[in-house]
């Protein structure tokens, strides 16, 4: 029977703090990633990753859990950004939150498992051409068109004028 101290042994708290490292290494550079590609300043990408990273780690869940920013949330972020604005952001992901973890107290989780994994790869395949669509504009010091949509249409034009 382990100990309820066993965190504390030294050769598990020394895998736990590397891989926390590792984690803060990857999450750092992620979070203001998509917080500038969702078309906020990039301390909130800080400030969020922070917060999330408290949240998480107070719910109960798996011992092998990683929290951090959703990628696929991006477009969805920026455009809510747009619409109406980045104070209205607070009041969206305090509901949101609100909502998930009431879904998650009812059990609602279990039907999202007959999402075919195709359909999440296809979602990621997608929101990733987004991404590096909008980064050749920048690379080629060309202003974006605006939307994921109008940049990928657009990366012809921009091919001919480089």
């Amino acid at each position: 029977m382990s100990s309820p101290h066993r965190w504390l042994r030294p050769d598990v708290l020394s895998r736990d703090a590397l891989a926390s490292i590792v984690v803060f290494l990857v999450a750092v550079p992620l979070c203001v990633g998509i917080a500038v590609a969702s078309g906020v300043p990039a301390e909130l990408g800080l400030v969020t990753g922070i917060v999330g990273g408290l949240v998480a780690g107070a719910m109960p869940g798996s011992s092998l859990q990683v929290s951090g920013p959703a990628a696929g949330l991006t477009v969805l972020v920026y455009e809510a950004v747009t619409s109406h604005g980045v104070a209205a952001l607070g009041v969206l992901v305090l509901a949101t939150g609100i909502l998930q973890v009431g879904l998650g107290l009812i059990g609602f989780g279990r039907w999202f498992r007959a999402i075919s994994t195709a359909v999440v790869h296809g979602m990621l395949a997608g929101i990733g051409l987004v991404l590096i669509s909008s980064q050749l504009y920048a690379m080629a010091g060309a202003s974006a068109p605006g939307s994921g949509l109008d940049n990928l249409a657009g990366l012809p034009d921009l091919f001919a004028r480089i």
